[in-house]
């Protein structure tokens, strides 16, 4: 990875604070992803999809098929309001630097309805 890729995802991951990380390539990227996120107060949580016996013995690493096991496939269902954050979209936007644009539930309700209600249509310039 160059400098500036090296730089953008330090940024991202500082501005995002995440509390869980969850990482999908393979175990020679735990070194990467460590020095990406030491300075991150917030993380708690490393999650590998292909945890090794070493990460799960120093318990460094959390396995994503044993937490999905752990827990039932009931639908859980959370009282939301209007201004709570629903999602972040990463995008470069205009500048080309990664950001995170905060979606709340009330605004993806809207989103909803219009399409619903057949008021948000593409059309072939979209």
């Amino acid at each position: 990875m160059d400098a500036p890729e090296w730089a953008a995802v330090q940024d991202a991951m500082a501005n995002a604070e995440p509390m869980a990380v969850a990482v999908a390539t393979g175990p020679q990227h735990r070194d990467i992803v460590r020095a990406a996120t030491s300075n991150l107060t917030r993380l708690q949580h490393f999650i590998a999809f292909d945890p090794q016996p070493q990460d799960q013995a120093a318990e460094q690493w959390l396995d994503y098929e044993a937490l999905l096991a752990r827990h039932s496939d009931a639908h859980v269902r959370e009282a939301m309001l209007p201004d709570d954050l629903a999602v972040l979209h990463h995008t470069s936007g205009s500048t080309g630097k990664l950001k995170a644009a905060m979606q709340t539930v009330g605004n993806r309700h809207a989103s909803l309805r219009k399409v619903i209600m057949g008021r948000m249509q593409a059309n072939g310039s979209d």
